[in-house]
């Protein structure tokens, strides 16, 4: 059975995978849930100067300098919506104070505004106060926003094409490292860095590989 999907939503895909084999990889190697919608900060919505109040990941952090000499810290965040630059000023002896805190915990509520640079938005942070509460860590992971199901079957139409005993080798490695495989990032930073990021990488570069041989280039 030929199924279709759209590189970049323009040029179409073709590959092959039967009904068997499609209940087979369903059955066998399950698509993660993910979240219906995307809750968290949602910056390029927000003007300059607007008040922040939300709940982060805290990915990394440093300690930079100004012109001054002055220092402040330089923070990459994240939630749902994806990744947030911010920073904090050191009013008050604020960097010292936060180093150890930034050491020891990852999940911090955020108090701020809006800043804007060259057209580039980010968040001042006057009070940052670690998380006590318990959460489930993936309400503050970005995640992929195409079909997780149709990229499992797109994925697995590849893996059918391989001779064995590649093709042997290549699902009895899928048995062993499916659950952490199906929401695996493919980067920690701006490459498909989400929840089925992976997914997406091995997909389009299969995808570009057909490309590739039906153009002939």
């Amino acid at each position: 059975m030929t199924n279709t999907n759209y590189f970049y939503d323009m040029i179409p895909i073709n590959y092959q995978l039967t009904d068997k084999q499609k209940e087979h990889v369903l059955s066998s190697f399950p698509p993660p849930t993910l979240p219906d919608n995307i809750k968290g900060l949602q910056l390029n919505d927000l003007t300059k100067g607007s008040a922040v109040s939300t709940r982060v990941l805290l990915n990394d952090f440093e300690v930079k300098k100004t012109k001054t000499n002055k220092s402040f810290l330089k923070l990459s965040l994240s939630d749902q919506s994806g990744n947030i630059s911010a920073k904090m000023w050191d009013n008050n002896g604020e960097v010292e104070a936060m180093l150890p805190i930034l050491e020891q915990e990852g999940v911090f509520d955020i108090r701020g505004q809006v800043d804007e640079f060259n057209g580039f938005k980010s968040v001042t942070i006057y009070d940052l106060t670690p998380c006590k509460d318990t959460i489930d860590p993936f309400t503050l992971l970005a995640y992929t926003k195409q079909d997780i199901q149709q990229l499992t079957e797109e994925l697995f139409a590849y893996l059918y094409e391989l001779k064995d005993p590649y093709q042997q080798i290549t699902f009895r490695a899928m048995d062993h490292l499916w659950e952490a495989f199906r929401l695996s990032p493919a980067a920690k930073g701006y490459h498909h860095n989400y929840l089925g990021g992976a997914f997406k990488t091995y997909c389009w570069t299969d995808a570009l590989l057909q490309i590739h041989n039906n153009t002939g280039r």
